[in-house]
């Protein structure tokens, strides 16, 4: 089960970045160069293991496509951070604690006054890192011994 659910999470990482990648090439080009279908026919193929379905046009329902633009890509790398962040906090007592102040300190206090990357590296006390992001695709049950168990966030149990 463990198994199973690292790849839907993974399956679920790839499809992101397939339509952050798809979003992003249909606004790096000028319109009159834009061909959609050509463009995510390509795009799936290079990116998705399953079979192509002609005549597919997921661009007419991707709402995110309009309006969004460049916000789009930023879906992943929120996630990426939020999970080096949770990792710093004591799952039993998310609310108290040094770590609690200091996020309170670190990120909320301060608001909008500093760049983001800023704060990030305030709170965590060094650059950002995927270490977390990995643990809960999947990364920590490659080569795990049967029966290990965890809660995603590179915690056993």
């Amino acid at each position: 089960m463990n198994r199973a659910s690292a790849f839907g999470r993974a399956d679920g990482v790839r499809t992101q970045l397939f339509y952050t990648s798809y979003s992003l090439d249909v606004h790096n080009q000028p319109p009159e160069n834009l061909d959609p279908d050509k463009l995510l026919e390509e795009g799936y193929k290079r990116m998705m293991p399953y079979e192509w379905v002609e005549g597919n046009r997921m661009y007419s329902s991707f709402t995110h496509l309009i309006g969004y633009s460049s916000n789009y890509y930023t879906y992943m790398f929120d996630k990426v951070i939020a999970l080096d962040f949770f990792r710093q906090f004591d799952p039993a007592d998310l609310l108290d604690g040094p770590t609690a102040m200091r996020y309170r300190q670190s990120i909320l206090e301060p608001g909008g006054s500093k760049p983001g990357t800023q704060l990030i590296e305030e709170f965590l006390g060094r650059e950002q890192r995927m270490d977390a992001f990995a643990a809960w695709v999947g990364e920590e049950f490659a080569g795990a011994p049967a029966g290990k168990e965890s809660d995603g966030v590179g915690h056993s149990a």
